[in-house]
């Protein structure tokens, strides 16, 4: 018990000294929505690269806070920026151009946003690109294509809210009631834990309607 302590926490209600800020997790960080914490991350962001502003992950991270409270120009701005400087890096390319794609969509500039996801996947089809893709297809009105996508996505995830969500809506969209229910039922049986996302939440608040 002296020994623990007398270690330093990963998890604390504040930090013990300055220089201890940036390696810190934070209970405001690991119970709030991101974007609820802005000021606290954006600080501690800015604090990292006023030590090293070449840290592409941290840039990046950034842009994503910037995201998070709907200041998409300012997000795009940074990633814009540091694409050229990540030349070599596929991965940190593939990470910047999806945030690029995840940008646009939510500034319903669906256009740019399918050509940075084109451009991402180019680099590497993951989970994330291919929900992204599901989404635009549901903006698109291809929602056929997104259901048939969807559904094999489930299969594979069927504990993942954000699938079982966009497979909801596309039932919600084409009026089946019953689909729709029962997808969001069997995401709670996969994911107990789902319940507690405020979008599942509010779904079962109205009545299962989003």
């Amino acid at each position: 018990l002296n020994l623990l302590y007398r270690m330093v926490p990963d998890v604390i209600d504040k930090p013990l000294n300055p220089n201890e800020f940036s390696n810190l997790f934070y209970h405001e960080i690991l119970t709030t929505y991101p974007g609820e914490n802005f000021e606290i991350e954006t600080k501690r962001l800015l604090a990292q690269l006023q030590r090293d502003r070449k840290n592409i992950i941290v840039w990046v991270d950034l842009a994503i806070n910037y995201a998070f409270k709907k200041q998409y120009a300012r997000s795009n701005y940074i990633l814009y920026n540091v694409l050229p400087l990540v030349e070599t890096d596929v991965q940190n390319q593939h990470v910047i151009l999806y945030n690029l794609a995840v940008n646009y969509y939510k500034m319903k500039d669906y256009s740019n946003s399918s050509k940075f996801l084109s451009m991402a996947e180019n680099l590497k089809s993951d989970l994330d690109t291919q929900i992204l893709g599901t989404f635009l297809d549901v903006r698109f009105g291809r929602l056929d294509l997104a259901k048939k996508k969807l559904k094999i996505l489930i299969d594979q995830y069927p504990d993942n809210i954000e699938v079982a969500l966009k497979l909801a809506e596309v039932y919600h969209i084409q009026k089946d009631r019953k689909m729709e229910k029962e997808v969001i039922d069997n995401l709670i049986k996969q994911n107990p834990k789902a319940i507690r996302d405020r979008r599942v939440l509010k779904y079962h608040a109205k009545n299962n309607k989003y």
